[in-house]
């Protein structure tokens, strides 16, 4: 073993000298945790330390039994510490869950934080891990984080095991069927059979629902990833798909219960929506430069609305246009970045993000962008055809006027208003447009934080484990 001690001084002045010239406080990061800080005054020493060789368990799971007169489940469990290993935390979650963490980093973290006790003996006679209530028809882990002499958590072990699917009472099933399927929306029929006493149902865009579904299982009140809605009767969807590309497709959900009250997995029911613009015209768009005028912006400073210099600007898309997007940038940012402007207009929506920068507009629209008298700006618009290429590029180029007309009358009905892009990354903040922009949810699901927290412990022949939804 290496050992090197720095005063804290030493540290200190290293960590912080670019920051400030007297720091006052000893700030670790963590990987998987919230910075942590402490008084540099409290510090006596800080030590880097190298020790020989991986600290880890070895842990082994064996079959899974369930008593029906005490309604719980039972697991034998190994666990022998390694060369160096001075103790470990142990816990039950769903192999899916653990599966989608491909960081181990965060894995460890995940257990150092909701595991619980520390245990300094091996479990060397198959301890029986009791009271597990687990979902039938998934495999689970036994996690387990080793820690050296001086307490520091180190390589994660697990072992799987499967809870065996216990048969559903007859064949509960919902029936999905789709009709007055359009550009922007759809209708889906949902009709349980009498096998089901009730059922979980919700629609997102294709691929939502798998993306979500190692994070939770079929349980009440969850569809597989999704906070889905609860029937016992027939449902009808309104899908609302407004602000997607038309021709996406998108996926309706249900999770069916049996009399008992068991879940069967998910299904997945797909349409796919209609396309906007007519295949064969070239795809464009016109902007057109409207008026500029006063109109109320909210203002941080102030911390209400204020009066500023608004530019209004329609864009009207030709038959060929499926869809389309648009952004605005000041002209010095975008004679800068003028690649990376027009890549971020004309980029596909990620399936993995949720903002208004990633809906695409189908229909004539309008937007406002608050400018400056003598600003110069590039307005930027890509179509989109319907075999899913981006069409040519539109630039507009524009100098706001020196004076200000007067206030606007709110534009006509039939011309809704867009949702622009933000500028490029690559562009100053202080140098991009601030333009309003419209947020509509219309109940579609929308991607969940990955948090976690425990939700019930249970306990072994003389020993503590937790069992952890890492979904939430």
């Amino acid at each position: 073993m290496k050992k090197l001690i720095l005063t804290a001084a030493v540290a200190c002045g290293t960590l912080f000298s670019y920051a400030q010239t007297q720091p006052d406080r000893v700030v670790i990061y963590k990987q998987g945790f919230n910075p942590q800080s402490i008084l540099a005054e409290r510090v006596d020493s800080i030590a880097f330390m190298q020790i020989e060789g991986k600290i880890e368990v070895a842990v082994t799971a064996g079959e899974y039994s369930y008593d029906e007169s005490t309604k719980q489940g039972e697991v034998p469990v190994t666990i022998i510490r390694g060369e160096g290993c001075a103790a470990f935390q142990c816990m039950v979650a769903r192999a899916d869950q653990v599966d989608a963490i491909t960081d181990e980093s965060q894995l460890a973290a995940s257990i150092e934080q909701q595991a619980g006790d520390l245990y300094w003996q091996d479990f060397t006679e198959g301890a029986v891990f009791n009271e597990l209530e687990l979902l039938d028809g998934y495999d689970y882990y036994v996690l387990c984080l080793a820690y050296d002499n001086w307490g520091t958590p180190c390589s994660v072990s697990k072992a799987k095991f499967n809870v065996p699917k216990i048969p559903l009472q007859g064949d509960p099933q919902v029936e999905v069927t789709f009709s007055d399927i359009t550009d922007r929306s759809f209708k889906a029929t949902l009709t349980p059979n009498a096998d089901v006493s009730s059922f979980g149902y919700i629609y997102a865009w294709k691929g939502q629902i798998a993306l979500q579904s190692a994070m939770f299982g079929g349980v009440e009140g969850y569809l597989n990833g999704m906070f889905a809605a609860k029937s016992e009767t027939e449902v009808v969807i309104n899908g609302d798909c407004n602000y997607y590309e038309p021709g996406s497709e998108w996926e309706v959900g249900t999770l069916a219960k049996d009399a008992d009250g068991r879940y069967d997995k998910a299904i997945l029911h797909t349409v796919k929506t209609a396309l906007h613009g007519d295949g064969t015209t070239t795809p464009d768009v016109e902007i057109k430069v409207g008026n500029y005028f006063m109109s109320e912006w909210w203002d941080e400073n102030a911390q209400a609305n204020v009066d500023k210099p608004t530019l209004h600007v329609d864009f009207t898309p030709n038959a060929g246009a499926n869809c389309f997007r648009y952004s605005v940038w000041t002209k010095d940012v975008y004679d800068q970045y003028s690649e990376e402007c027009i890549e971020s207009v004309a980029t596909d929506m990620d399936p993995n993000e949720w903002a208004t920068s990633y809906y695409y507009n189908i229909d004539p629209c309008w937007d406002e962008f608050q400018l400056e008298p003598n600003t110069a700006i590039v307005i930027v618009a890509v179509p989109k055809a319907n075999d899913g290429t981006w069409g040519e590029p539109v630039i507009v180029e524009y100098t706001t006027p020196a004076e200000v007309g007067p206030a606007e009358e709110t534009p006509a009905a039939t011309a809704a208003k867009g949702l622009a892009m933000p500028a490029t990354k690559s562009a100053k903040a202080e140098s991009t447009v601030n333009f309003q922009r419209q947020f509509q949810n219309g109940g579609r699901m929308q991607t969940l934080p990955f948090m976690m927290q425990p939700v019930k412990k249970a306990v072994s022949t003389g020993k503590t484990i937790k069992v952890v939804d890492l979904s939430k």
